[in-house]
């Protein structure tokens, strides 16, 4: 049903009040009881970015970070429909207003970023369950990875550093944020960008894990095979244990 642009304006004019605080006459509110309304959206807000970003929410301190909500709450035409996908629009407005720049935290980015992946990773839509084998030839057979999950770069370590450590640690970093498909926890692995590759290229590719470490090696310029295959079978091994990989596309897997 399409509303009337009446009805439209109406709703457009109490939600800029609820961000900004600036009356406007609004049919069917009250002076006297309306900024009720705007505490307690705010409220919503607030509540809904201190659990998101607890890690942020701590090193900012209480001034720093009610200034950010405040002037996010005003400033920023939120577009996100469901309340758990806000989170997300707080980090593209400190990139936008250059807040790690502003407050002297190279970190700041990459920590909100951190801390919404874990969001987004445990909220996302269950994927559909990919059929494998629970053992197989680690090398030979093409390997089915968890199929939930997100790959992240940064800049600085935040998710294996202090605040007090990490700006003094910048570099290429990978994050593997993954779900369990059983438990649904979140867990999260450090990955060098060797390991990045590796992992990408068993999530989306059909080749089997000799394979992709035959291309790595290529690519990376590598020369010590044995080394870099023994580091890799354990680094999938690892994988398996944590259940980023599943198992193993065994055709004659009954």
């Amino acid at each position: 049903m399409k509303l009337k642009p009446e009805t439209v304006r109406i709703q457009h004019n109490f939600a800029t009040y609820c961000r900004s605080g600036i009356s406007k006459s609004i049919p069917g509110t009250r002076q006297n009881r309306i900024h009720h309304y705007r505490r307690l959206v705010f409220n919503v807000v607030k509540s809904t970015m201190k659990q998101a970003f607890p890690i942020t929410h701590h090193l900012l301190g209480t001034k720093e970070w009610d200034e950010l909500i405040h002037n996010f709450f005003e400033e920023h035409d939120c577009q996100a429909p469901q309340i758990w996908k806000l989170p997300y629009e707080l980090l593209e407005y400190a990139e936008e207003i250059s807040l790690a720049e502003k407050l002297n935290r190279p970190y700041l980015n990459d920590l909100l970023l951190f801390e919404w992946t874990e969001i987004e990773v445990h909220t996302m839509p269950d994927e559909e369950k990919p059929e494998f084998c629970p053992t197989g030839q680690m090398l030979e057979d093409p390997l089915v990875m968890n199929p939930e999950y997100r790959l992240i770069r940064l800049d600085y370590p935040v998710h294996i550093y202090s605040a007090s450590e990490v700006t003094a640690k910048k570099g290429n970093y990978f994050v593997l944020v993954f779900r369990d498909l059983e438990s649904g926890k979140v867990n999260f692995m450090n990955l060098s960008v060797l390991h990045a590759y590796l992992f990408e290229k068993a999530a989306i590719d059909e080749k089997n894990l000799l394979e992709s470490i035959e291309e790595a090696a290529e690519i990376f310029h590598i020369n010590n095979w044995k080394q870099l295959l023994k580091n890799s079978l354990k680094l999938f091994h690892e994988f398996k244990r944590q259940k980023a990989l599943l198992g193993f596309k065994n055709y004659s897997c009954s």
